[in-house]
């Protein structure tokens, strides 16, 4: 497909990087290899000291798609994914690491699962885990995320906020709207994640995509070796801190699940856990809320 100069994409990639010259060719070949072509995609390098920029004016000066900016200083991480989703044209935007595959069909099924179903903010990609060292893959049962589908944003939200960990805040990297997404951090911002995940879920339904477009690069073994190891004080008073923060901004992007959100909140137990594992029963935290109401 010839996308003609100049002319407004469909689709915004935007890829804030730092240091990422490792990976980085992996990951733009990825995108390069996609079905569906009409794309723009943004490479915004947070002043990178490694071959960062060499690497990425090279696929620009191949590809017109390819927009590449170095930051005259270092903005931070939020700073750097602010700024690719300021400079996004296209009706639909996704953020992309460095470090990330996608499987060329990805954009495509995506794309029109957005065009099919209008009310749906955001197509969420299956995805496996691919080890960083070996290269095997471990697959996520799309299952565990089938309730971004649903109708019930209360659902959605408790059933997000109760997955303990299984890669949840992935769901960052789906394909928006991008208007949706920028509405979304006016009011959460982008220094946590998790948060803003929760807000996305909470504000709209989505779709899951099937067959594992999203393949993420991850230290599985590293990450398998640590689960024998009983964790440290120091990573549980991390866990613990990280979930009491959490807690205020969560309560005043959902005043309608306060009461809700602070069980789940008070259920988080740092540790390893199966994936999908839930820390409360949703279904009966909802039953609750709905008498309540």
């Amino acid at each position: 497909m010839d996308i003609a100069a100049g002319a407004t994409p469909r689709v915004s990639i935007g890829m804030p990087v730092y240091n990422a010259a490792k990976h980085l060719p992996g990951a733009i070949d990825s995108f390069l290899a996609q079905g569906f072509a009409d794309f723009e995609l943004i490479i915004s390098d947070n002043a990178s000291t490694d071959r960062t920029g060499d690497i990425a004016r090279r696929y620009a000066a191949r590809d017109p798609r390819i927009r590449y900016v170095r930051q005259p200083r270092n903005i931070g991480a939020a700073g750097n994914f602010a700024y690719v989703l300021g400079e996004a044209r296209g009706d639909f935007f996704q953020w992309a690491a460095h470090d990330d595959l996608w499987r060329p069909f990805w954009l495509e099924r995506a794309v029109a699962a957005l065009d099919a179903e209008p009310e749906i903010g955001f197509a969420f990609p299956s995805f496996a885990i691919k080890d960083q060292i070996f290269g095997f893959l471990d697959e996520y049962d799309p299952g565990i995320f089938a309730f971004v589908e649903s109708r019930d944003s209360r659902a959605r939200l408790l059933h997000f906020l109760a997955l303990h960990f299984s890669h949840k805040c992935n769901i960052v990297y789906s394909l928006f709207r991008t208007e949706f997404m920028r509405q979304a951090i006016q009011s959460q911002g982008l220094e946590n994640d998790g948060v803003l995940a929760a807000v996305c879920v909470g504000r709209a339904k989505g779709k899951v995509i099937a067959g594992f477009p999203f393949l993420k690069r991850w230290g599985l073994v590293r990450s398998w070796i640590r689960r024998a190891v009983p964790l440290s004080q120091r990573r549980e008073a991390n866990f613990r801190n990280d979930v009491a923060r959490s807690v205020p901004v969560l309560e005043v992007a959902f005043p309608w699940a306060v009461s809700e959100l602070r069980v789940i909140m008070e259920a988080m137990r740092p540790g390893h856990f199966p994936k999908g594992y839930r820390v409360v029963d949703v279904e009966r935290l909802l039953d609750h809320a709905a008498v309540a109401l």
